[in-house]
């Protein structure tokens, strides 16, 4: 298969491989992904609208859209 005919994220439209267990049974390649967290709530307004992932330290840091709360697991 070539590059082009792959699979591609619906959210950054990044490589993606399918899942069963995931959203739209897709998983994006690339673990920073805000397709890939779409489980993960908000501490603070309880929302899973995630704005950003990040990886700093080995631990994940999450924004969250709508209250703009940062935290990290």
């Amino acid at each position: 298969m070539n590059r082009r005919e792959a699979e591609r994220c619906p959210v950054c439209q990044g490589p993606a491989v399918a899942d069963s267990g995931s959203a739209g049974g897709l998983r994006c390649r690339l673990s920073t992904c805000v397709h890939n967290h779409q489980a993960v709530t908000c501490p603070r307004c309880r929302q899973k609208d995630l704005e950003s992932v990040t990886i700093k330290g080995g631990k994940l840091q999450y924004r969250c859209r709508d209250c703009q709360m940062d935290w990290e697991i």
